[in-house]
């Protein structure tokens, strides 16, 4: 009897202990840094690069990240949180990043709110509605790549400016469903930061 208590003790104990240390071990699988990796190690980001943000540790890695590049062009934007702090920057032609603190946190705020939806939703391609005879003159189409970064998630997401924008809604068989997306809410945020400055 005394022997089945030991037993069965000693395999309380083994569970308990191994209960404890699985999340710790899962953790360390997957670090933020190993996360990040590869979400954009085809380009070079501020984190990255040896001259790190004053009076921040070198070790630290932002949490929220919103990359964005725009075609034709070329254009890059970032947005993210470092520490407790929102930054966005833009790529200059030789490569560097012009960072800047952005004191507003609303498309930050936005994404943690939403990131369930953001996670889900694509955007539909446009599709030309039957019997559209409209002919009025349309604005320049840009092709918009996305790489948000979330609770050690990467989203990629593409779409077309004639996909959500109003100037083609008539033509769009696909614009009002386009309009319910968290995304096309996060993509006009994100007009907000850099098209506002």
């Amino acid at each position: 009897m005394f022997v089945f208590r030991v037993n069965k003790l000693l395999r309380l104990t083994v569970t308990v202990t191994g209960l404890f240390f699985l999340p710790l071990g899962l953790q360390s699988q997957n670090s933020p840094n190993e996360v990040l990796s590869p979400c954009f190690e085809q380009w070079t980001m501020p984190w990255t690069s040896k001259v790190a943000h004053t009076g921040y540790k070198e070790q630290l890695r932002p949490d929220l990240i919103v990359f964005r590049v725009i075609q034709p062009g070329d254009a890059q934007e970032l947005y993210y949180r470092l520490g407790a702090e929102y930054f966005y920057a833009q790529r200059h032609p030789d490569g560097s990043w012009n960072i800047k603190k952005q004191p507003l946190a609303e498309l930050g705020d936005f994404i943690i709110k939403h990131w369930s939806a953001l996670r889900d939703d694509l955007v539909k391609p446009f599709r030309l509605k039957q019997n559209n005879n409209t002919s009025s003159e349309k604005p320049e189409d840009y092709r918009y790549s996305y790489v948000i970064y979330y609770r050690n998630i990467c989203v990629e997401r593409q779409f077309n400016r004639k996909d959500l924008d109003s100037s083609w809604a008539e033509d769009n068989a696909t614009y009002i469903f386009n309009q319910t997306l968290k995304l096309t809410e996060m993509h006009r945020l994100m007009d907000n930061v850099f098209l506002s400055k």
